[in-house]
């Protein structure tokens, strides 16, 4: 096996072509929960929940129910092309058979977490999926998993793509203040008749993890598309209750983003023949890609009441969340949610020259869609003087205030002089 086998294909980038959630995937699992028996989607959670117990024993997905029809907690990872990413009813049919055949044996199969990642070109559609079960003593706090798959980066040897991907697929995790007890599995698919060595694989991901990181042994996914893709199945733990109180979210909360936005267009953008950045603004934007929010989480975790402690919304997070895939625009969402909207009154770019420089020939125009993205935190402007005060150690945290909870529900705007609609595409035709 060669030493770097990896195809990356310019087009698909990251975290770059995405099914759509408006058009396809929101409407595919509204009709799946409707329409399949045994079958719970649980959707609005940046990771899955599990109760905080001793043990979680975990395993692929080799057949109906898991395999050994007691698991029904799942997470699920979609390889679809074109046509099915790109059509609901389509999209629909492919999980729901899938999710029919999960719940088969167990009764009921739970979907904890769901991920799509769309191929260049035309292939047979591929859910992949792994069950978690919660046993052993309980524990305060909870358990964190996610799954979480991107298209390979050009110009990356195999270590440094599964960095990006289990740093990404962490992050998930690190937004409900989940840091403790890290376990990965990969995820890699490749083009059928690729030389791929599950032992290599793994190694890989050994290389790029930090030291008290579990990685198990990986899960390969051969496809008739185009390219590599990188990613894991993660769980991590927290003592404490996650930042998940969207309802208590008010007009006049403030949103903070941990650090600046645009490092996957930065990338993207520099690794052409006609190179737009310079080599040091591209190595910010690996640097940032590359980043374990680790940190971070712990900030957020302290953030956080403890059990049995009462919700402060002068020391609390009302909400965490990263902006990787909706980029600052899936705000909006999470104040629209609550009934409010949201002012955009700050885009910090990470090199502002650069973005404007590769902003308009990037494949995504929204300069802010991320893989491994800044965290995002909502509270009052109390609370988040204190969150961002614990960030003062985090090496990749530099904080910023970059909008205001409104009281006009669907409201999404950029504020007079913030020049957001140069970085978020659409922002100028939302309702306002």
């Amino acid at each position: 096996m060669s030493e770097h086998p990896i195809e990356a294909v310019p087009t698909r980038c990251g975290c770059a072509g995405k099914t759509s959630l408006d058009r396809v995937v929101r409407p595919a699992l509204d009709e799946i929960r409707r329409s399949a028996p045994g079958v719970a989607v649980v959707d609005g959670l940046e990771a899955g929940l599990l109760p905080g117990t001793a043990e979680v024993e975990r395993s692929v997905v080799d057949g109906p129910g898991g395999g050994n029809g007691t698991s029904r907690e799942f997470v699920a990872a979609a390889f679809l092309g074109p046509e099915c990413g790109s059509d609901s009813e389509a999209f629909r049919a492919v999980l729901s058979e899938t999710y029919r055949q999960w719940a088969g044996m167990s009764g009921r199969a739970t979907i904890r977490k769901g991920h799509s990642i769309q191929l260049e070109t035309s292939s047979e559609p591929t859910v992949w999926g792994e069950t978690f079960r919660s046993s052993g003593q309980q524990r305060d706090g909870y358990r964190a998993i996610n799954v979480d798959v991107i298209h390979a980066l050009p110009g990356l040897d195999p270590v440094a793509q599964a960095t990006v991907a289990t740093a990404h697929a962490l992050n998930d995790c690190y937004t409900q203040g989940a840091a403790a007890d890290r376990d990965i599995r990969p995820i890699v698919g490749h083009p059928e008749g690729s030389d791929i060595d599950p032992d290599r694989v793994r190694r890989w991901y050994v290389a790029a993890a930090d030291s008290g990181v579990t990685v198990r042994e990986p899960s390969l996914v051969a496809h008739d598309g185009r390219g590599w893709q990188f990613g894991a199945s993660v769980l991590a733990a927290t003592e404490r209750l996650p930042p998940i109180h969207t309802g208590r979210i008010d007009a006049g909360d403030e949103v903070s983003l941990h650090r600046p936005v645009g490092s996957l267009a930065l990338y993207a953008g520099s690794v052409d023949g006609e190179q737009p950045v310079g080599s040091d603004v591209r190595k910010r934007a690996l640097e940032a890609l590359t980043a374990d929010h680790a940190p971070v989480a712990r900030a957020i975790e302290a953030s956080c009441p403890r059990p049995g402690e009462r919700f402060d919304p002068e020391r609390h997070l009302k909400w965490a969340g990263d902006i990787s895939g909706p980029g600052i625009g899936g705000l909006a969402e999470i104040t629209a949610a609550a009934g409010c909207g949201l002012s955009v009154e700050s885009v910090p770019p990470l090199d502002r020259r650069g973005l404007d420089a590769v902003r308009r020939r990037w494949i995504v125009p929204d300069v802010t869609v991320e893989t491994n993205g800044p965290i995002a935190a909502v509270g009052t402007a109390d609370a988040l003087d204190r969150f961002e005060r614990r960030l003062a150690g985090c090496p990749s945290a530099d904080p910023t205030r970059i909008g205001t909870v409104t009281g006009v529900s669907g409201e999404f705007r950029p504020a007079e002089g913030s020049h957001a609609e140069r970085y978020l595409d659409g922002i100028e035709r939302r309702p306002r």
